[in-house]
């Protein structure tokens, strides 16, 4: 018999620790009401409510203030000539979305902030994927971007740079950029990325600095303990990638084959397991399409969170899809019962579909397959991604040459 690692069993023992003092928590208020990660009933509408300086905080314009210093620290992802000042912001007719009052959004953005005359798109993805606007050529359009052009039409703000007057905000819990990214790079926008693990702590801290002992005070100290919460459950996750990664076939042996003898280690391992799964797989469609993307410069559409969740928690091999038009044809990569396949649609309706070598059998369901296994490594997921960028640059290079051929026969 194979002996399990001391090393690793000792890091085990101490992340299911970790778990445990996580979980371990005062009453809080917004956990009582709300799942903790709810975007939008509980993190932006408290978020905007605090930024609002007519809301009942009674702080005015104090704490939009200190939101906007800190931004202003943060660099921009990309720059397109002039950057807004932030501090320009007339504060006698700031309107900041979603309304205390009756809770609503200006066109489903999560956080608005404008003074009809400059605005802050706040984009709110704590775990959710991006809601890419499907445009009517069949490709996407961003969805910052997308928000971009409705604030811009909406406030009239054509005139001169209208790259200095809107700032995009992309809030997640790590900072991680947007999908679509090179749109960004290739239009006239300012973004900025900020994160759950440091930007908004170190904002809501500042505010608390000069508050009084009150009902204020408490309420943003639970936000930050929720904040906290969240985040902490994220780097267990990922420090328990990193030991699964370091020790690959312990963990492969102890999930399908021999289980560790501390019961309770066990128990943890194939629970926390759930949510490597989840990351994995939401990590690779990412690193594909971004992969995809920037190769051919093509808008591209990765599958939904949920049906990532589906799969995860069922283990029934839920049809993953990514899908792009190139060159007039619709191009899918799918992983399905077959494993990977790859698809394209002419114009004319033809289809062709054929599985990838080497990846046949591969289900996201199954992650006792030693392929999909070792994608928790990013360097075996790099080389799946390869393999499959690889076969649709034959598809695309035949369907070049096919379309060149037809050409000629017309002239």
């Amino acid at each position: 018999m194979e002996i399990i690692k001391k090393e690793f069993i000792e890091e085990l023992s101490l992340l299911r620790q970790r778990s445990i003092n996580n979980r371990k928590q005062e009453f809080n208020i917004f956990t009582v009401l709300h799942k903790k990660t709810a975007e939008q009933k509980l993190h932006s509408r408290f978020i905007a409510s605090l930024l609002d300086p007519k809301g009942s905080h009674d702080q005015g314009d104090k704490f939009l203030k200190k939101f906007l210093d800190l931004l202003e620290l943060r660099p921009y992802e990309c720059i397109a000539g002039h950057k807004q000042s932030l501090e320009s912001f007339d504060m006698d007719h700031i309107h900041v979305y979603p309304t205390q009052e009756d809770k609503i959004e200006m066109d489903n953005i999560d956080i608005l902030i404008h003074d009809n005359s400059k605005a802050i798109v706040i984009e709110n993805k704590i775990f959710a994927g991006d809601s890419n606007k499907k445009l009517d050529d069949g490709t996407y359009q961003a969805q910052l971007l997308n928000y971009h052009d409705q604030v811009q039409n909406k406030l009239n703000l054509h005139d001169g740079y209208a790259y200095e007057k809107i700032t995009l905000v992309y809030l997640t819990i790590n900072g991680r950029k947007p999908t679509l990214y090179y749109q960004f790079k290739s239009n006239k926008v300012n973004l900025k990325c900020i994160d759950y693990i440091q930007f908004i702590p170190a904002w809501l801290e500042n505010c608390m600095v000069d508050l009084d002992k009150s009902h204020l005070r408490d309420c943003i100290r639970h936000y930050i303990d929720l904040v906290k919460l969240i985040t902490n459950d994220f780097d267990l996750t990922m420090d328990l990638r990193k030991l699964i990664v370091q020790n690959m076939d312990e963990v492969y042996r102890a999930l399908y084959s021999i289980p560790l003898e501390n019961k309770l280690d066990q128990h943890f391992l194939e629970q926390e397991f759930k949510h490597i799964q989840w990351h994995t797989i939401h990590e690779f469609w990412h690193s594909l399409g971004n992969h995809i993307g920037l190769k051919y410069n093509v808008n591209v559409s990765i599958p939904k969170d949920s049906v990532i969740t589906t799969t995860v928690h069922t283990k029934v091999n839920r049809i993953m899809v990514l899908d792009f038009n190139y060159s007039g044809n619709k191009i899918y990569i799918s992983n399905d019962s077959k494993g990977f396949t790859w698809g394209i649609i002419t114009p004319n309706q033809n289809k062709d579909w054929k599985e990838i070598q080497g990846l046949t059998a591969c289900l996201f369901s199954d992650f006792h397959n030693e392929t999909i296994f070792n994608m928790i490594d990013k360097e075996n997921q790099e080389d799946v991604i390869n393999t499959i960028i690889t076969v649709i640059d034959l598809v695309l290079s035949r369907t070049n040459r096919s379309i060149s051929y037809n050409v000629q026969m017309l002239k």
